[in-house]
């Protein structure tokens, strides 16, 4: 999606922007598959009875299959904070990664009352700490990480009185998120401090999508 236009790719092929139709349930139908099959791959008669929608809620656009006689196929595309106009692939990633809601503790601090925590595409955040964060890059240089990690984001977040803290965003394992303090070399080179991070601990169904997640990247 560019602003208000969609596009397509076929399977090892080129991007397309989708001639669209509204039909009379309000979905857009693509018009123009079948000149875009990848004919090295899909012969364009395996197409002839197949028609293909959006359909969107102004959050997602599901994207619909429908063959005659058979039940529609459905995939959803998660619409990424429209207030970021140059967002990467890599860093939308992140914003995925982290839309959920997730039990947040320090096991540095033993009396430290966990509380939930919830963080939205839209760069909101629910919590007693903070009211917005931004991701502000993925994929970072660290120097001492001594354990295997999926993924790494330099996460800014805001408190409720405006003030902005940067922290890095280490995800463990699909069951385990860490946000880290850090110092940055003049190499660019992050170092994280083992004696000062808090962990998340994503809620169940957020762990199952991002098992998901990773089986598809």
């Amino acid at each position: 999606m560019r602003g208000d236009e969609l596009f397509f790719n076929t399977y090892r092929g080129r991007f397309a922007k989708a001639r669209i139709v509204k039909d009379s349930k309000g979905r857009l139908k693509i018009t123009n598959v079948r000149g875009n099959i990848n004919l090295s791959h899909y012969k364009e008669s395996k197409f002839s009875d197949v028609d293909f929608y959006f359909i969107s809620d102004g959050e997602s656009i599901l994207l619909e299959k429908n063959m005659n006689g058979k039940p529609a196929d459905t995939l959803r595309y998660v619409l990424i904070n429209k207030r970021i106009n140059s967002i990467t692939y890599p860093t939308a990633e992140a914003y995925l990664l982290l839309n959920s809601s997730f039990e947040f503790s320090n096991s540095l601090q033993p009396y430290f009352k966990t509380f939930e925590i919830e963080f939205k595409l839209d760069g909101t955040v629910i919590s007693p700490l903070w009211k917005a964060y931004t991701i502000l890059r993925k994929g970072n240089m660290i120097e001492n990480v001594k354990m295997d990690y999926m993924a790494s984001s330099v996460l800014e977040l805001v408190d409720k009185k405006g003030v902005k803290t940067s922290k890095m965003l280490l995800v463990h394992s699909p069951s385990e998120f860490r946000l880290y303090d850090f110092t940055l070399s003049d190499k660019r080179v992050y170092h994280l401090d083992n004696t000062s991070y808090w962990i998340l601990r994503p809620m169940t169904k957020h762990v199952d999508s991002i098992h998901n997640f990773y089986e598809r990247f």
